[in-house]
């Protein structure tokens, strides 16, 4: 039986014990079972040696491990739905994003320039023609922890995207996070879109893909969105 003393404290979650108990513990991680912890249950996945992230079974954390000697420390980002899905500023309702910091690879004209890609606003975001990899791009006032994005269509333009990419800056680099995710049905609809993972950035580009108009065959995407998240904790 693995014999464990745990503790939590400001968001650091240690585990005691001996060498044979840690052979075991971290067999266990590779063969990806689940592992009961007093009345919570999580699925592990094996990340790399020391190094192990995973996730709760049914509401999503995301811990990382570190085994040293007969100690495991484990420091916790903010989970889901636990104070870390508010509004950050993408909507009309909750402008704190500026238009300034709303950017993308291009833009249909004038009235359907970056910064109208509002959640609920009146016009949106388009790409412009001929723009084959088109994008929106956020840039967040300091370093944030992203755990949800809601989107709509152009209720102007009548056209929507029917699914999206995400991609986050780290460290300098683009990063791919999500293909594929669903985008919209019409207009009017807001598709949110919980993150499996919380993405951790300053700045985020949004890929819309496939999309559709209602009048005419679609030559460009539109888009309106609101992120969802909360500042990220210190190192």
């Amino acid at each position: 039986m693995l014999m464990l003393e745990q503790k939590m404290e400001n968001n650091i979650f240690e585990v005691t014990m001996d060498s044979f108990s840690r052979i075991v513990f971290c067999s266990v991680l590779l063969f990806q079972h689940t592992w009961s912890l007093g009345k919570k249950r999580f699925m592990l996945f094996f990340k790399a040696f020391p190094i192990v992230k995973f996730s709760e079974a049914l509401n999503v954390k995301h811990l990382k491990f570190c085994v040293k000697k007969e100690l495991i420390i484990c420091t916790r980002i903010p989970e889901q739905g636990q104070n870390c899905s508010n509004s950050l500023g993408m909507s009309t309702r909750n402008k704190i994003i500026p238009d300034e910091s709303i950017t993308s690879s291009s833009y249909l004209s004038s009235d359907r320039a970056p910064s109208y890609a509002r959640l609920d606003g009146p016009r949106a975001w388009c790409s412009a023609p001929g723009d084959n990899s088109s994008y929106i791009q956020i840039l967040l006032e300091e370093e944030t922890l992203i755990t949800a994005i809601e989107t709509q269509g152009s209720r102007y333009d009548s056209i929507w995207s029917r699914r999206y990419d995400v991609w986050y800056l780290k460290r300098g680099k683009w990063i791919l996070h999500r293909e594929g995710l669903p985008g919209n049905e019409n207009t009017r609809g807001v598709q949110r879109n919980k993150l499996s993972s919380p993405i951790r950035t300053r700045s985020i580009r949004i890929y819309p893909k496939d999309p559709f108009a209602v009048f005419t065959a679609p030559k460009f995407p539109c888009l309106r969105l609101e992120l969802y998240g909360c500042t990220a904790p210190g190192k």
